[in-house]
């Protein structure tokens, strides 16, 4: 024997179980010690356990043998000190004897589960075949108290123990008897062992001599009702039942309660059932209520349910129908009225908006004195118009504008943007005698319109001049675009990875122009983005319609003074470096500004205007189809004439030449140019044809610019005019209609 002492270091202050776990080595068996607990238990205030390791005394010659002993899982709040295993040999005291024939061993099949109220089966194997006296087994069930889902000894009947495997067989079916505990759980599961003190019998493997049954829960946490319709007389009462499907783990409690008490009453108000009596059906009693109707009434009693019991804890229960059947003397209708009224004529209906919201604008012949206009409304895409009362039919939410409302008028709100309705209207005098109602109307309100298009942002200095067309589809029959809504914000740069600003303001700021607007205020070079939303009454107006922009800074003019003069050669193929104070002129055919024209000595500093005539040389025009490309240096291309060697400075004359006026949208910016450093390369060129002069090319151009000019400026003036007949419609179609 071995005292093996289990110790805490501190008072637990509660009741601790510290599991003990075997690792039988060398060989050895359960059947070969004895005395070690499955677990150790401390109460509060204990701190050191002990039990006593017993080898068992056999006759077996055999090695040494061990078993090594350490914690299973601890509980919360413990944890393993520094020795936390021992092993304990038995020592072998046996002679030593022949090899003993094969072992006998035996098994038991591992798992089994059953539904409550019935049998799990489990089956005991053995090697061979088992003597004339049988082999006896004990069973023995144990029961986990670590975690959830472990049963307990009342989920589990009286297990015959032990069993015997009869000669000559070699299994044994054993039953474990699942208890019907009639409470809705979550399922179960124990462990099964068997044990034999039979001679040379041994189990098969670690292991095999336990089995984990399952027990499968078969209860349902559920109120039944019944009956679930009942018919009472006014006056009368009847009665239905509840009761619990399973037993609660605490008390339920079952509220009801009438959708109608003017109808019907119930009584009590609750029932209360208890683990003791759930079973057994609680009833509610329900009386019909004396009214003055004459028709029938169908009301509905529901259930609530609470308890501590989470299974049962606000789940649904039945309702019950109750049908009350009047048993009042109804009243002979009285005769239909003479249909002498006639109705209201020419009935129209119109859509508009009012306040951002869609109207029908209903208009009929204004009606002799004493009689009334009774309008019915519903949706074109539901059938059939409510039978004419006194009084209006409007579907659910609609409503007439008092404010708006004449004699022979009606405009009616709360519609649906974009949905089709049929109006009609009959009418009644003081008697309330009614007409026959009018053929109906159909007419489909207004929605918001669809985005601007054609949008546009031209750059000025500091400014945006925003310009864009109307939608086409301005949000139904008849609607029109009454303002827009711009908003504005710098762009984002995702070279430098910054992000768009905000807006200037989120809903946009309304323009009676219908088609352009100025934004000022902005930094030149800035890029921009701009949006516009288009409005026609109905709320929140259109989606917005994007575009961006770049505010420009105007180019100042400079008079350079001319430091050489020289004698530039009209080349029509010339490329010029333009002046990076110089704004080009927009216009495809304008004359460009002149940048430096140098010959193969000299450099020629820029005129300020886009011609430049110098004297005493001849004046440099280029060719209508002159480029000007921004680069860094000048090429020059002179005719094969000798250098001309300059005698003296002349101040050149600048002579004006026709400048178009620009449109704002046509802005460019030019290219910053260097000035250069070196001496150009002069390459030679054809001269003119033979009997051509370069006087007399000169007049060709001229004639052909000036009619160049001529179409544009024309064009521009149209552009401008048609812009101008826009916005004067626009403001036209805008004017209150009648």
């Amino acid at each position: 024997e071995a005292t093996v002492a289990v110790t805490l270091s501190a008072d637990p202050g509660r009741t601790v179980t510290i599991p003990i776990t075997k690792t039988n080595q060398g060989g050895a068996t359960s059947a070969d010690y004895s005395g070690v607990p499955a677990s150790v238990a401390f109460n509060s205030g204990e701190t050191s356990k002990s039990f006593t390791f017993a080898a068992v005394a056999d006759t077996v010659d055999d090695d040494n043998e061990s078993v090594k002993l350490t914690f299973g899982t601890l509980p919360a709040g413990v944890s393993a000190g520094s020795v936390d295993e021992t092993t304990i040999s038995i020592d072998d005291d046996d002679p030593s004897r022949p090899d003993p024939p094969q072992a006998k061993t035996f098994s038991l099949s591992r798992m089994a589960s059953a539904t409550e109220g019935n049998n799990a089966a489990l089956a005991i194997t053995l090697s061979e075949n088992a003597p004339t006296s049988g082999v006896a087994f004990r069973v023995t069930p144990s029961y986990s108290t670590i975690g959830t889902g472990n049963a307990d000894s009342s989920d589990v009947g009286a297990i015959t123990s032990p069993v015997t495997v009869a000669d000559g067989n070699s299994t044994l079916d054993i039953t474990i008897p699942i208890e019907d505990d009639k409470v809705d759980e979550d399922n179960e599961s124990l462990t099964v062992t068997i044990a034999t003190d039979a001679l040379g019998w041994s189990k098969a493997g670690d292991g095999l001599d336990t089995a984990t049954v399952t027990i499968i829960d078969d209860d349902t946490s559920r109120v039944t009702v019944s009956p679930t319709t009942l018919s009472v007389a006014e006056g009368g009462s009847k009665t239905y039942a509840v009761v619990l499907d399973s037993k609660p783990t605490a008390s339920v409690t079952v509220e009801a309660a009438s959708q109608d008490t003017g109808a019907v009453t119930v009584a009590p108000a609750s029932r209360t059932f208890t683990p003791d009596d759930w079973n057994t059906p609680q009833s509610f009693n329900v009386a019909g209520v004396e009214d003055a109707g004459y028709a029938d009434e169908s009301v509905t009693i529901r259930h609530s349910v609470t308890s501590a019991d989470t299974k049962y804890s606000g789940i649904a229960a039945q309702s019950v129908t109750v049908r009350v059947n009047d048993n009042d003397t109804r009243p002979p209708p009285p005769p239909p009225p003479p249909p002498t009224i006639a109705p209201p004529a020419n009935l129209k209906a119109v859509p508009g908006a009012h306040q951002g919201l869609p109207t029908l604008i209903v208009t009929y012949d204004a009606l002799p004195s004493g009689r009334t206009v009774a309008l019915q409304v519903k949706l074109a895409s539901t059938a059939g118009f409510p039978t004419p009362v006194a009084g209006n039919s409007y579907p659910a939410g609609v409503s007439s504008v008092t404010s708006l409302t004449t004699a022979a008028r009606t405009v009616l709100i709360g519609l649906s943007p974009g949905t089709a309705y049929d109006v009609r209207a009959h009418a009644y005098d003081g008697s309330l005698n009614m007409s026959a109602s009018t053929s109906p109307q159909r007419a489909t309100t207004w929605t918001v319109p669809d985005k601007p298009t054609s949008l546009d942002a031209d750059g000025g200095s500091r400014r945006l001049r925003v310009t864009w067309e109307e939608p086409q589809d301005k949000g139904g029959a008849g609607a029109v675009i009454t303002a827009c809504l711009v908003r504005w914000r710098t762009a984002a740069v995702p070279s430098t990875n910054t992000p768009a600003g905000s807006w200037n303001a989120n809903n946009g700021v309304r323009t009676d122009t219908a088609i352009s607007h100025a934004i000022s205020g902005l930094t030149n070079g800035r890029r921009y983005d701009v949006e516009v939303a288009a409005l026609n009454g109905i709320d929140p107006g259109s989606g917005w319609s994007a575009v961006q922009g770049t505010p420009l800074a105007p180019t100042p003019v400079s008079t350079p003074t001319p430091t050489a003069t020289a004698i530039p050669i009209p080349v029509p193929m010339a490329t010029a470096t333009p002046v990076p104070t110089a704004t080009p002129t927009p216009v495809p055919m304008a004359t460009p500004t002149p940048s430096p024209v140098p010959t193969a000595t000299a450099t020629l500093a820029p005129t300020s205007t886009a011609t430049a005539t110098q004297t005493p040389a001849p004046t440099v025009t280029p060719i209508p189809s002159a480029t000007v490309t921004p680069t860094p240096s000048v090429a020059t291309t002179p005719l094969p004439v000798p250098t001309t060697t300059p005698t003296g400075t002349a101040i050149p004359t600048p002579t004006p030449a026709p400048t178009p006026t620009p449109e704002p949208a046509l802005t460019s910016t030019p290219a910053p140019m260097e000035t250069p450093t070196s001496v150009p390369t002069a390459i030679p060129t054809a001269p003119p044809p033979p009997g051509e002069s370069e006087t007399g090319l000169r007049s060709l151009w001229w004639p052909a610019i000036l009619a160049t000019v001529f179409a544009i400026l024309l064009i521009l003036s149209i552009k401008r005019l048609r812009r101008r007949m826009r916005r004067i419609w626009d403001r036209i179609r805008r004017l209150p209609r009648t």
